[in-house]
């Protein structure tokens, strides 16, 4: 699906969900609570789905501990009534409104989800379809943990990003990418 930069009213049955209750362990402390520019990661993840208007939450407990996000995405489509929910990382703090807007505008067809596509990778920040519930605690049963593995599965569509957006992906998973991210933080302040 190509990227628009249209902004529209977000559907009433949506949610994000910002998956924080990973273990950490190349970062070697909590990433969620790390300050960039003077807010925490998650902050700036709250902000960014606060600009489209969409309810958010921070789910920092999986029902069964250490599966990964793919055990996130289930606890949450069990704990959320709304019929897509949109997944972010604490540890991608600069996902901007536009890349929001796009992924939100990728559900509109019943069951149908969307994962972003960023140089030929896929990955968060993605939009799942709760009806496809079944699919991801097959795959958990089945001890298949991949996030990707399950669009293989559903109905999906690709988000491709454009090149201008690529620093909105900045996964901070050790202390150098934090430093990085200070950078990211530091010249682009409030992200769009």
């Amino acid at each position: 699906m190509p990227f628009s930069s249209a902004s529209r009213p977000i559907s009433q049955d949506l949610r994000a969900v910002v998956l924080a209750g990973g273990e950490s362990k190349r970062m070697g402390q909590e990433k969620s609570a790390l300050l960039l520019n003077g807010k925490t990661m998650v902050d700036w993840v709250s902000e960014a789905v606060s600009s489209v208007g969409m309810p958010l939450s921070v789910l920092r407990e999986d029902l069964v501990p250490g599966l990964g996000p793919l055990e996130g995405i289930r606890t949450a489509c069990l704990r959320y009534k709304e019929a897509n929910l949109i997944f972010l990382s604490c540890d991608m703090p600069f996902v901007g409104e536009k890349v929001l807007r796009q992924l939100a505008d990728s559900g509109k067809e019943p069951g149908m989800s969307a994962i972003c596509s960023v140089e030929g990778r896929f990955g968060f920040p993605l939009l799942f379809s709760s009806d496809q519930l079944p699919v991801v605690t097959r795959r958990l049963e089945e001890g298949r943990r991949s996030v990707v593995g399950v669009f293989d599965e559903i109905p999906s569509v690709s988000v491709l990003i454009p090149p201008k957006y690529f620093w909105q992906f900045h996964n901070v998973n050790t202390q150098h990418d934090f430093a990085v991210a200070q950078d990211i933080a530091a010249q682009h302040g409030e992200i769009g």
